[in-house]
Parts: C-alpha cells; sequence; structure tokens
C-alpha cells in the first residue's frame, strides 16, 4: 500500500509473570511453550484416561504474561496514524505505551488485535500521547484464561486440540499511514455489477466541516491487464465513513472463481485529497454462491461439497501455521484425495489458509470457537452474559477480514450448540443483511427447525431424518443402493451429511517420533507402553493396515450414499486426517500431520471421491443361477460434464484374476438398469465389479459381490467337540474336530462386532474390535473366498459370533484374527486351529445354524476342511 510505512515487532522480548516468577528473554511470534514458559509435561507413568486424552504442549501455561519491549519511532512517523497490529493472540490482550493503556482489552481468537494509538484522547479532550517520535516501552499483556466461559471443547480454544498457548502468532507490526487513509475494501459481485464498499479514515471531527476528495477505482483482470477505471467524488465528513459505488461488469469480463478456475482479480482505489495520496490494492474473486431448488449453486452450475474437517491439530507447534505454504501444502494433499471442502470445526483459521484456499480451489467452511452444550461443557450458549456481545462481534469480525476471499463459502456459529436460539439466529440474521457473499446456517449439528435466515443445514439428522450410514449399516450390508432421496425430498434447504465415519483406526504409535515440536505425545506413549505390556506391539503394523482397511471401506459407503443423492449438498468427513485428542480418535486415513499410513493411495480414494464417479447400485450377496438386478449411474459435477457417458462393465474373478463378464451400455436418464445372468461362474466367488466411463480420462470405480452355490452341509457329530469328555476322546483318537464355544465357561467368550469402535473407545467406552485379519490361502477357507481383511460377506458371520483369547490357546494358529482397540490389546480369534497330540482342534465361533449364503458357504468349507 502506497504511503505505508512498518516496523516490525518480531523478535526478542522481555516475558514476565505477575507474581514475578517468570523473567525470560523470549522469542515472539511463538507461544509461551515454545519459549519454555509454564508446568513441563511428563509422560505419564501408568496409562489412564487422563493419559490418553490428547498430546500435551511440552510447557503449559494459563493466566496473565506480560511481554515488553523497547522500540523506536522515527521521526518521519511524527504526524501519521499509528496502528499496532497483531495477528492471533490467544485469548485477550491489552496495549500499553509508556505505561498508558492504550483504548480497551481486546478479546478475540479469530482476527488480528488492532490497536490504533494516534488521534487518541484522554477523559479531557486531551491527546494521549503528546509526541510519538523517539523511544518507547511497549507491553502487552495477554490473558488465555478461559475469560469468556467457553469450555474445553471448541477446537478454537482446547487441550483436545491446539492447546492454550499463550503468546502471539502471525504478523506483529506497527503500522504508520496518512491521516487521511482507506482501512478496508470489500468487493461483492452482484449480477452485472461489483458493488464495492470502501472505509476510509479522516481528520474530519467538527460538525458540518466537510473535506472533498476522491476515490479511484482500477479493475486489473487475472492475466495483470486493467480492465477500466472510474473516479468517484466523495464527501469527508466523519473520522471513520463507508463509500460505496457500482461498478458495471459485463459477461466477457466475469472470469468466475471455483474449484476448477483459481484466478483472482485485483481492484486499487486510491483515495484523494488535497493533501496527498493512498493506494489499497484488494484481491477477490469472482465467485457468486446461491440456493436454488434445494441445492447448492456456484457461478450458474451445481455446488457439490466433498469435504473434511479441521480441527486445529498441529503437533509441531500446537497452534495453526501462519504461512501460506504450509496450508497449500496441507490443501493439495487434500485435493489429491479428491476434496474440495474443509470445514473448519469451532474455529476460524487465519488470512494464510484463505489465501491458499482461494489459490487452490477449496471451499472453505467457518466457525467461531464455539462449542457449548452442557452435554460436554458446564455452559450452553447464553449461560454467560458475555456470549452474546462477544460472539455477535466475533461473528462481525470475522466476516470484515476474510469475507473477501472467495473460498470463504460457507458460515455456521459453531458446532453443536444449544442454548439461546433465539440470539443465534439475530447474529446469523445480521450477518446475512451485511455480506450476502456466504451461506448461512445456526449452528454445525443438532436437529432443529429451520430458521427463514438459514441457507442450509448440517447434520447427521435433520428434521427427524437421519444423514449418515451409522444408523444405516445393516442397509449397507445389503447392497450399494443407500441413498438420501427421499430426505431431499422433505428437507427444504440443501443439507450436508455431518462428520461422517468416526472409524476407529488403531493409533499408529510410531508417529512418536515426528513429534519433534511444541507438542508430547503422552498418549500415544501411553497406548505404545500397553501394547509392549500386552506383547502385541510388533502387531503394529498389521493392526493399522487391517483396521485402516475396514475404516476406508465404510468410508466409501458413506460417500457413495452422498453421492447418490442427486444435487445433495455433500458430506463432510471425520476425517480423512486423524484428530489426536478426545481420548485418541484415530479416524483417519492419513495421520495427523497429513502423511500416509499406507492405508490407501490418493488414486485409490478418487475412485470414489471425485467430480466424476461411476456408481453401482446392487445387492452384495447372489446365488449361483441369479440374476444381479443393478442400476449404474454417474455423479458428474466436473467443468465440463460427460456428453452421453457409456459405462463399461468388466467382472473380474478375484481367485484367478481373469474376467467373466464385460458389456456396456449408454446413459439412460439419471439411472441405467442393467441385468447380468450370473452364468459366468460355478464355484463360490468372490467376483470385483468395475464400472469406468470415458472423458477427459478415465473415470473407473470397483465394488466386491460374492457369489455361492446353495448347499446345506450337515456337521458331523462325531467331530464336534463340546464337553471334556469329547476333548480327551478325540486326544486318544486323533484326527480333526470342531470345538463348539459351549466348550468353554461364557466368560472366557467376547461377543464380537463388524462395524469398528466410534470415535475412541475411551471417549465412548467399548471393548468392540476395529476391524479383522484373514489368512486367506487357509485350506479351511478353500470354498469360501476372501481377501485378507474385513468385507461384507463377513458382517453377519461376525456379528453373531463370540471369539477367544488367541493367548490362552498354545500354539493358535488364527484364520479369522480381531484388531482389538487399544483399550483391549487382546488378540482374539472367531476362527483358529491348533494341534495337540495327534489331533487338530478348529475353534469356530461362528453360529453356523445361520441360513444365509455366507453362513451355509462357510459351514461347508469348514465341514470339507474337517472330512478331508
Amino acid at each position: 500500500m502506497q504511503n505505508t510505512n512498518v516496523i516490525d515487532l518480531s523478535g526478542e522480548w522481555l516475558c514476565k509473570s505477575e507474581d514475578g516468577s517468570i523473567n525470560k528473554k523470549v522469542k515472539l511470534p511463538g507461544s509461551s511453550c515454545e519459549n519454555g514458559i509454564g508446568k513441563k509435561a511428563e509422560y505419564y507413568k501408568e496409562y489412564s484416561t487422563e493419559a490418553v486424552r490428547a498430546p500435551r504442549e511440552k510447557y503449559e501455561f494459563i493466566g496473565k504474561l506480560i511481554y515488553t519491549k523497547t522500540i523506536d519511532i522515527p521521526k518521519k512517523f511524527e504526524g501519521t496514524d499509528l496502528t499496532f497490529f497483531f495477528e492471533r493472540v490467544n485469548i485477550s490482550s491489552k496495549l500499553f505505551i509508556d505505561d498508558i493503556q492504550v483504548g480497551r482489552e481486546t478479546i478475540g481468537l479469530s482476527t488480528p488485535h488492532i490497536y490504533k494509538i494516534s488521534d487518541r484522547v484522554n477523559e479531557e479532550g486531551a491527546p494521549l500521547f503528546k509526541s510519538l517520535a523517539g523511544k518507547h516501552e511497549v507491553k502487552l499483556i495477554i490473558d488465555n484464561s478461559d475469560l469468556l466461559h467457553i469450555g474445553n471443547m471448541a477446537s478454537g480454544y482446547s487441550v483436545d486440540t491446539q492447546g492454550y498457548w499463550n503468546g502471539v502468532i502471525g504478523e506483529m507490526k506497527l503500522i504508520s499511514r496518512p491521516v487521511n487513509y482507506i482501512e478496508s475494501v470489500q468487493v461483492f459481485p452482484e449480477g452485472s455489477d461489483l458493488r464495492i464498499e470502501t472505509v476510509t479514515i479522516s481528520d474530519r471531527h467538527v460538525p458540518m466541516e466537510i473535506k472533498k476528495a476522491k476515490l479511484k477505482y482500477e479493475l486489473f483482470l487475472p492475466n495483470g491487464t486493467k480492465d477500466k477505471e472510474t473516479t468517484q467524488e466523495i464527501e469527508l465528513f466523519s473520522k471513520r465513513q463507508r463509500n460505496r459505488i457500482n461498478i458495471p461488469i459485463s459477461e466477457k469480463e466475469k472470469i468466475y472463481w471455483d474449484e476448477f478456475d483459481h484466478e483472482l482479480f485485483k481492484v486499487k482505489v486510491t483515495l484523494i485529497t488535497d493533501k496527498e495520496t493512498f493506494e489499497y490494492t484488494q484481491d477477490f474473486g469472482y465467485r457468486i454462491v446461491y440456493v436454488k431448488d434445494k441445492e447448492f449453486r456456484i457461478n450458474n452450475r451445481l455446488l457439490s461439497l466433498r469435504g473434511t474437517i479441521n480441527c486445529a491439530q498441529y503437533p509441531l507447534t500446537g497452534y495453526p501455521p501462519m504461512d501460506k505454504e504450509t496450508w497449500v501444502k496441507h490443501f493439495k494433499i487434500l485435493k489429491e484425495y479428491g476434496l474440495n471442502h474443509v470445514r473448519f470445526h469451532a474455529w476460524c483459521p487465519p488470512e494464510a489458509a484463505f489465501k491458499a484456499a482461494d489459490e487452490l480451489g477449496l471451499y472453505l467452511g467457518i466457525e467461531m470457537p464455539l462449542w457449548l452444550n452442557r452435554d460436554v461443557t458446564p455452559y450452553e450458549f447464553g449461560d454467560d452474559d458475555y456470549h452474546i456481545p462477544f460472539f455477535r462481534e466475533e461473528a462481525l469480525k470475522i466476516v470484515e477480514t476474510y469475507g473477501n476471499h472467495p473460498s470463504f463459502v460457507f458460515f455456521a456459529n459453531g458446532n453443536e450448540n444449544l442454548g439461546d436460539y433465539a440470539m443465534l439466529e439475530t447474529m446469523i440474521a445480521q450477518l446475512k443483511a451485511i455480506d450476502n457473499r456466504h451461506l448461512y446456517t445456526l449452528t454445525s449439528n443438532f436437529d432443529h427447525p429451520l430458521s427463514p435466515y438459514e441457507d442450509y443445514l448440517c447434520a447427521f439428522e435433520i428434521l427427524h431424518n437421519k444423514a449418515r450410514i451409522q444408523f444405516l449399516h445393516d442397509e449397507v450390508a445389503e447392497g450399494t443402493c443407500v441413498n438420501y432421496e427421499k430426505m431431499k425430498e422433505t428437507v427444504p434447504v440443501p443439507f450436508t451429511s455431518f462428520e461422517v465415519g468416526q472409524y476407529c483406526v488403531y493409533p499408529d504409535v510410531d508417529i512418536i517420533e515426528k513429534y519433534t515440536g511444541a507438542m508430547l505425545p503422552v498418549n500415544f506413549d501411553a497406548i505404545k507402553k500397553e501394547m509392549v505390556k500386552h506383547g502385541v506391539y510388533e502387531r503394529l503394523h498389521d493392526y493399522v493396515l487391517a483396521s485402516g482397511d475396514l475404516a476406508c471401506k465404510l468410508y466409501k459407503e458413506d460417500i457413495e450414499a452422498v453421492l447418490r443423492t442427486r444435487g445433495m449438498g455433500g458430506f463432510q468427513l471425520l476425517s480423512l486426517t486423524d484428530y489426536t485428542g478426545q481420548s485418541t480418535a484415530t479416524v483417519g486415513i492419513l495421520d495427523v500431520m497429513y502423511e500416509s499410513k499406507g492405508i490407501v493411495e490418493p488414486k485409490n480414494f478418487k475412485e470414489f471421491c471425485s467430480e466424476i464417479v461411476p456408481l453401482f447400485e446392487a445387492k452384495r450377496i447372489y446365488k449361483i443361477g441369479d440374476t444381479i438386478k443393478a442400476k449404474v449411474s454417474l455423479y458428474d459435477v466436473s467443468k465440463q460434464p460427460i456428453k452421453e457417458p457409456v459405462f463399461d462393465l468388466s467382472i473380474v474373478d478375484y481367485k484367478s484374476k481373469k474376467e467373466v463378464f464385460n458389456a456396456s451400455c449408454k446413459k439412460e436418464g439419471d439411472k441405467t438398469s442393467i441385468e447380468i445372468p450370473i452364468d459366468f461362474v460355478s464355484e463360490n466367488s468372490l467376483l470385483k465389479v468395475y464400472i469406468s466411463v470415458k472423458g477427459e480420462k478415465e473415470y473407473t470405480n470397483s465394488w466386491r459381490i460374492f457369489v455361492y452355490k446353495d448347499e446345506e452341509a450337515s456337521l458331523p457329530k462325531d467331530k464336534l467337540i463340546s464337553t471334556k469328555e469329547d476333548y480327551e476322546k478325540a486326544l486318544k483318537i486323533g484326527g480333526k474336530y470342531i470345538i463348539t464355544p459351549n466348550f468353554y465357561e461364557k466368560q472366557s467368550l467376547t461377543k464380537n462386532s463388524f462395524i469398528p469402535v466410534f470415535w475412541s473407545p475411551v471417549h465412548f467406552p467399548s471393548k468392540a474390535p476395529v476391524g479383522f485379519m484373514i489368512d486367506k490361502d487357509h485350506p479351511i477357507l478353500a470354498n469360501f473366498p476372501s481377501e485378507e481383511y474385513a468385507d461384507y460377506q463377513w458382517k453377519e458371520l461376525v456379528d453373531n459370533s463370540v471369539s477367544l483369547n488367541l493367548k490362552d490357546i498354545k500354539g493358535a494358529k488364527p484364520i479369522l484374527e480381531f484388531v482389538p482397540n487399544f483399550t483391549d490389546n487382546e488378540p482374539k480369534s472367531a476362527l483358529f486351529t491348533y494341534k495337540e497330540k495327534n489331533a487338530e482342534f478348529v475353534f469356530c465361533g461362528f453360529d453356523l445354524k445361520l441360513k444365509s449364503l455366507p453362513a451355509k458357504a462357510l459351514k461347508k468349507s469348514i465341514v470339507n476342511y474337517i472330512n478331508a
């Protein structure tokens, strides 16, 4: 900006505590933790609920810290407008110049703390500072206590996320500008016009004393070419005022911003007075988002969200990155996995995140650090009288500070709030009246009657309809047909499926080595010690891959249910990356540092999560001779939708790797029906169905179906072991035998579950496993084809099974071994063999009386093995 000078305030500061116990030199920007201030965290000696809650700041300090620094303000700054700028502070700050307080305390977690020191007067109306040139002591008092009673759940202020750091992060500077200058420029694309609102600061203080001035507007296209210029005559009548102008823009001039095209315009606004000129340049994207026919629209086309959430977890610093490069790196990874949306869960990211998203084409959902309901915190919204004025101001500041960014598309007050809904509604009504560039909802999650001010809803239950497969696992097990079409008919606005997934993946405790910064991974350390104690640490890699594979399969089901719902608003995963708080909720395909766990490659994830995805609706389980009656469709929200797509369908036998069927068909309407007689296999088979569509490239998706003979098998009674007498007899005779669960005491048997633990086995106490591993080549499964990890042909069998602890059986060789959750760490199996003397025993914890095709097939396969 022209005529702007800056003093960089970063570097060495003196830090003291109120009681004098702390007195040391520190570096800012930075946190108290990084500067070694506070109670030092230690690894826990024993496993406990508190130990596994979350990583901790290596040094935690909560309270007031006093930061001082002497600065030298040059003579040329005399007579200019001086402003102190601290980009992000947690939670409150007070500024003193030579022990004179500047203004009032600033409280805020989402936007810069700004102190204007020029033109301030005392109670008598005299200047607060007679001269600012020369050396001055700057004192900044920062208090990171919970001054607002916002609890410890919101991602913007929580031990579960970024911690409670005290300090300043990002830019910190003293800015010198002319007395008459431009404070901000807001650009509103509206149809055939650009509405531009310019806030000017001037030296006008006397009633009716008006100063003539001009605002010159220059519009630059994304390629840097000046497109137009116009001048506006204005009157400066007050110290701070808003000036408006509408500048026509033709359809030819419009270069739209979205996930595919990320180009930005510039507008340069120049304030011209009789004394000086001041230039202000603002980037913006030409982007219009709105709701039509209960769908999101962007720039006159359908907008469909494929999202994940961000909970402000940054293990190396303990606070969010303030540089654009880190955000670009992380956002590129999200796009590699086919995502186009990030919801910031109960917090607002810094400027750098918006710039990165603008550059890459990501749609951001922004929230305040507001998560208040008495189920998780002592207070709900409005219980503290300061909630309303603070959050109302916080919301306005967020919209004003970041509103020009085209990536800022959605706004919710916060996450899962209860309390004063009337005020939540008032706040949204105010924001919509001020800034129509975004879409608004009262709160993410919790079903409530639609407010007339809400543009969309984001919840897992909306108007009493369930919108994630957590509640539909039995239907999903039957086939790939679940969708939310009926829900879409009844809900009057677009809706997104809230925090889908949350499938627990076994914690990869080797991440401990990556914690080289401000956070101490006490939770992972405690879990690792338990693994070592139970003798399963050497199985870590197996556990991560097996549990991760099941989680990925379930994420696919969640995602495809949304994609099958034509025009649905979208989904928000929880999450592509791990959440390391709330009792170690490692639910991600990636770890918290956005690095792969080896579970799935981006290209494979994108097969079912991208702007173009072929879809297949059919049952999963068939009898040989049945006919597959399926529907194929295409989710296509690409920049140039494929015209007249042709579906190429191929079916491949898993065991032989040979193609057993292929066909092609044209897209007919929304869904194309196909029928495929199963006359190409004669044995129990695991088949993989591939559907491809050619556009600019080929898009392929795949599913597994299971085909069985419908044949009964009788369990040989002389081969069943239910009593000690049976067992002793078997040892004398030798041979192969089936040990039934009746042979064991009930307390030694564990009930199993196909669906893994939800979120965390500590946060939601559970002993359920988190997936299972299969010895797919064992001869006992010769007639029951399976891959090495969990799949849907096992669901009914597993849900009706019991298992034994493998440690209790000498020489046990598991055929199906469960991945324990980290509170259990006991390896268990529902199907294993072991030998004693001349006898081989097969423990079968499955209910072989079940009449489903998979149950019959498994029973037959086991019987064949026993009789062989």
